[in-house]
């Protein structure tokens, strides 16, 4: 009886656990994120998704899952519970962090929307064997993450060829510079440099030359990059809901992290005009995973 009664009372408790689902924008990706967060975490609490700019409700919950990084930084204004973020590139969350008024010891992680640069190193390997000198644009925001990417790139025997952007008039002869230079392009997540009204001329420009790009989202595959590596929606949701869930059990927040699951995306009709044999995206993904696994 007395067990009973103790499963009844945990029972009660895991089904009494809140979770609010902050959104940074009420479109899009963030609104299917959130609504794959509620899926995963139906079971395990009641999941409320908070549209952006929403009043602060009078209950806190007991985990914050915020999406994009302005859901981040009012959360780190106006909630005492624990926060995972997600959908946020890691320079945002950095920054953000550091411009809040966050209390010291704050519980608060991540699951980063930008992959890792060894993982994008390995998937050019792959994708493009014998090529060493990547091109690289950038604003002087992304000036820390490019010598990430420098440090990560050394020990693979690649060479960086970068420049820094200082306004969007400068991209045109600022690539024009590094095409010269390189043999293939990797765009960076920096909004600056890859955005609606630059993507096109960029793409054009490296077809002109010759030189692949290697992009970090579907979209990119579909505009006319080689190939691109990144995390869907159910991927990152289901990592931020892991990270709640640990944070549900007491058993704490892991530091913030890069996406575990991923997707590569091939464009093989690029492919072919670029006279570039690429192997399928299933077999690519699968060699990422072995290459990953390699001490």
């Amino acid at each position: 009886m007395g067990a009973l009664l103790l499963l009844a009372m945990l029972c009660a408790g895991a089904a009494a656990a809140d979770i609010d689902v902050v959104l940074g924008e009420d479109s899009g990706a963030y609104r299917e994120v959130a609504e794959l967060l509620r899926k995963e975490l139906a079971a395990k609490a009641t999941v409320n998704i908070v549209a952006p700019g929403a009043a602060v409700p009078g209950r806190e919950p007991d985990v914050v899952i915020t999406v994009g990084t302005r859901a981040l930084a009012a959360a780190l204004e106006s909630r005492t519970a624990p926060v995972v973020a997600t959908l946020v590139p890691r320079l945002s969350y950095e920054r953000t962090l550091r411009g809040a008024k966050a209390l010291p010891g704050r519980r608060v992680s991540a699951v980063f929307i930008d992959q890792p640069y060894g993982r994008q190193l390995n998937l050019i390997s792959l994708v493009l064997p014998g090529r060493q000198r990547i091109g690289v644009l950038a604003t002087a925001e992304y000036e820390e993450n490019l010598k990430l990417l420098v440090t990560a790139a050394q020990p693979r025997r690649f060479s960086i060829v970068s420049e820094i952007v200082t306004s969007p008039q400068n991209v045109p002869p600022a690539l024009s510079r590094v095409l010269g230079e390189s043999e293939l392009l990797l765009a960076l997540p920096d909004p600056g440099i890859f955005n609606a009204g630059t993507i096109h001329n960029i793409l054009l420009a490296t077809y002109r030359a010759q030189q692949p790009v290697i992009g970090f989202s579907p979209a990119y595959v579909r505009a006319g990059a080689l190939a691109a590596l990144y995390s869907t929606p159910q991927q990152m949701a289901q990592q931020a809901a892991e990270l709640a869930l640990r944070a549900l059990t007491g058993a704490g927040l892991p530091p913030p992290q890069h996406p575990r699951a991923y997707s590569v995306g091939v464009n093989s009709t690029v492919a072919r005009s670029l006279g570039i044999t690429v192997d399928d995206a299933a077999v690519l993904t699968s060699k990422l995973a072995a290459m990953e696994r390699e001490p």
